[in-house]
């Protein structure tokens, strides 16, 4: 994993930057009569999809020529995305559906109802389940991949989830509950999917939008959109190690090795933070930074 690419969703582009050398190169995807969005993403083979909020497509890049080499029609607001064998499974925060796209036929095979406003999804590969958060839905939908069908919704009751992460076995599902527009912290709800609850929680900061995972290292990394910090975790013993102030408005956020790379929405900026050392430098890239990918 040589490469971050970066979707800035202000200015229809997407960022390529190396991690050696944080030298950024910039792949337009915009679009003369409209708005483009790019706000998800995920890699695929050479590849990398991404998920665009305003004009309702995916975006297939290929990383090679770095430029966008097709566009489809998938469902209103594309927020999120990932990739199950050759299938791109797409939600759509609109119309609250979860889109199966066909990435070898290049076509929409299937459409599958979540709760309102999904915001997030990951896939296990070696289970096949899905969750996916449903935002403004205050639930976790749970999807069987194999079969594409939806087989549990589990409630958390106003929390305003953003994110969601399964855990390497597919049987624990670790959610970024941002408590948005509530006077309180936002936390981690760790949810076992067999018995449909919660069985561990941590509090980080204000407004928590996004979070990245070390399993080796039970370490998670957070990022608190509403007061310019990130909360580092330990998972195991589920409570805040520490809070580190950055600035700005952290959103998008993905650790690799001893760093962790962190978009800061309001300054377009992308942060290159050490863990261990707390030092962190940056480089400007285009506007309102959101989802990454590591390639």
């Amino acid at each position: 994993m040589d490469y971050l690419y970066i979707c800035n969703t202000g200015s229809d582009s997407v960022s390529k930057v190396c991690l050696k050398d944080l030298k950024e190169r910039k792949i337009n995807i915009k679009r003369q009569s409209e708005l483009v969005g790019p706000h998800g993403i995920c890699p695929w083979k050479s590849y990398v999809i991404v998920a665009n909020n305003y004009n309702d497509t995916i975006s297939i890049l290929d990383i090679t020529e770095d430029k966008e080499v097709a566009n489809y029609y998938i469902g209103s607001h594309c927020n999120d995305l990932k990739v199950f064998k050759e299938y791109a499974y797409v939600i759509c925060g609109e119309s609250n559906t979860l889109v199966i796209f066909d990435l070898i036929s290049r076509k929409v095979i299937r459409e599958l109802p979540c709760g309102n406003m999904p915001h997030s999804i990951d896939i296990c590969k070696n289970s096949g389940v899905a969750a996916v958060a449903n935002m403004a839905g205050h639930e976790i939908s749970i999807i069987d991949c194999n079969k594409n069908e939806v087989i549990k919704t589990i409630n958390l009751f106003e929390s305003y989830p953003t994110k969601v992460i399964l855990s390497e076995d597919g049987e624990n599902i670790i959610v970024c509950e941002s408590n948005m527009g509530i006077d309180r912290n936002g936390r981690i709800n760790i949810l076992a999917i067999n018995q449909g609850k919660s069985v561990a929680t941590v509090e980080t900061g204000r407004c928590p939008v996004d979070m990245s995972v070390d399993f080796k290292k039970n370490l998670g990394f957070v990022s608190n959109f509403s007061e310019g910090t990130i909360s580092i975790l330990d998972l195991k013993h589920m409570e805040e190690i520490k809070r580190v102030y950055l600035g700005g408005t952290p959103r998008g956020i993905l650790q690799h090795k001893k760093f962790l790379y962190v978009g800061d929405n309001y300054n377009n900026v992308l942060i290159k933070y050490d863990i261990y050392k707390g030092n962190k430098n940056a480089i400007t890239i285009d506007k309102e930074p959101n989802g990454m990918a590591l390639v």
